[in-house]
């Protein structure tokens, strides 16, 4: 695993995937991950690469044939 990641090995090789675990990270301070840079895709990203829907879409909803917000 990444330096990333905190994982116990031994547990997580023991337990995976019978077993759920909680992740830790140490991506709180990763540069491409801050909330500046995350808005910023809106600009470079093209429109299909983007899937925006508001909370009026249901989880099972299929999303092709939901309209786009806007």
């Amino acid at each position: 695993m990444s330096d990333n990641f905190i994982v116990n090995s031994d547990n997580f090789d023991r337990h995976y995937p019978d077993q759920p675990f909680v992740p830790h990270h140490r991506l709180t301070d990763h540069p491409p991950l801050q909330f500046p840079r995350l808005l910023g895709l809106e600009k470079v990203l093209p429109d299909k690469k983007i899937n925006y829907y508001t909370c009026k879409v249901g989880v099972n909803d299929d999303k092709t044939i939901t309209p786009p917000p806007g």
